[in-house]
């Protein structure tokens, strides 16, 4: 099954819009240079990450993938799972995110079906905990 990251509109506006403003300004003023193809190949790399940041769980391993970015978890490892706003870097398109911790295991992703994805993860490992946050 697939889980796509929930996106907040706000960071689409800045990752895109800041890189896709600065590459076609770059485009009409200097023309096709080094540096607007470089603020190009920036833009397509927001724009792989913007689109291709989804969870897929299959076999037992969940698989994360954030453009480029790929890491595999074996869901028997998850422990613990926690809602959480970090702002940590990590492969989640959105500030409403959780928490995955376990032996070997420190990740943080924004599922837009969030609680099926955290159902569906607890049906494959039933030991995994989740703490709700309060409100």
């Amino acid at each position: 099954m697939v889980y796509y990251s929930k996106r907040d509109a706000w960071l689409g506006i800045l990752l895109l819009g800041s890189t896709g403003y600065s590459s076609i300004v770059t485009l009409f003023d200097l023309g096709i240079s080094a540096i607007s193809m470089l603020l190009v190949a920036i833009f397509g790399f927001c724009c792989w990450i913007w689109f291709g940041t989804y969870y897929k769980i299959e076999n037992g391993i969940l698989f994360v993938h954030c453009g480029p970015f790929k890491n595999k978890v074996k869901i028997s490892n998850i422990k613990h799972i926690k809602d959480t706003r970090n702002p940590l870097s990590s492969p989640a398109l959105s500030v409403d995110r959780i928490e995955l911790r376990g032996d070997g295991v420190f990740i943080i992703l924004s599922p837009k079906l969030k609680l099926e994805f955290i159902n569906h993860l607890q049906e494959i490992n039933s030991n995994i905990q989740y703490e709700r946050r309060v409100k």
